[in-house]
């Protein structure tokens, strides 16, 4: 049973965009990248402090040159 899709597909659009995989995105943020798939699927849900780990890694990535634009100040 699905928790949320939208927030699903919020994060799985976020990640895209930063062109992570799952995997990445999972190591980045210490969890395992089952986590990120159960999250993305629906099937978990998102803990409320997500966004604030999301707009950090967005700082760092950008700061890395690793994604082609400038933090958002509000990924969700």
């Amino acid at each position: 049973m699905a928790v949320d899709a939208a927030h699903g597909l919020r994060l799985r659009a976020w990640r895209t965009d930063h062109n992570l995989t799952q995997k990445q995105l999972a190591k980045h943020l210490g969890v395992a990248w089952l986590t990120v798939q159960r999250w993305e699927t629906g099937h978990r849900a998102q803990p409320s402090f997500l966004y604030l780990a999301l707009e950090r890694l967005d700082e760092v990535l950008a700061r890395r040159g690793l994604v082609a634009h400038e933090p958002a100040t509000d990924p969700w």
